[in-house]
This record gives C-alpha cells, structure tokens and sequence, in this order.
C-alpha cells in the first residue's frame, strides 16, 4: 500500500493526488467531453498529463521510501498540479482551454 495523506489534508490539495493514480485516463476523457478537442489537442493534452504523472511519480517513490506523507509533499504536488494546468493552458487552444479551464479546480 502507498502513502495515505490523513484525514487532515483538504480536498483541494487531495485533488493533486490524481497525479499518482489513474487520473490521466480520467483527466484526458474529461477534457475529451468538456472540451471537444481535436486530434493534435487531444495527443498534446494527452502528452501533458502523462509527463506530470510520471514527474509525480518521482514524488510518490520519495513518499514510499518514508512511509509517510507530509504537509510539504502534498504541497509538491498541488505546486505540480497547477503547473499541469498552466501548461495545458500553453499547450491548447484558446477556445479550449476556455472550455476546460473549470476542470483545473
């Protein structure tokens, strides 16, 4: 079993902890139905959200290695998780982006 964050930990920073599960699938299905991307967005989505799973990946091993989790890890990850956000934001159209932008939280 991996790290558990605690009850304590909000559900806004618990939201980054996608980075760590199945969440590209989820993430890229989401911007999928709420954004309607084409083909080339839909692969550049796709390419942002598995290069952060994987940097979050790096994070999640250093969690494990410790047995715990703490405040600053999950502030790691939230720091990931809005910077999967700002460059999906770079890496969409504008007409996209305005159509996923909520899914960022």
């Amino acid at each position: 079993m991996g790290p558990y964050p605690g009850s304590n930990v909000h559900s806004s920073r618990a939201t980054s902890l996608f980075l760590l599960s199945d969440g590209v699938d989820y993430y890229a299905r989401l911007v999928d139905i709420a954004g309607k991307p084409d083909e080339d967005e839909r692969a550049a989505v796709r390419v942002v959200l598995e290069r952060y799973h994987q940097r979050a990946q790096v994070y999640y091993e250093i969690m494990r290695s410790t047995g715990s989790v703490t405040a600053q890890d999950i502030e790691q990850l939230v720091a990931l998780w809005h910077d999967l956000w700002s460059t999906l934001e770079e890496a969409v159209s504008p007409g996209l982006w305005e159509r996923i932008s909520a899914l960022a939280g």
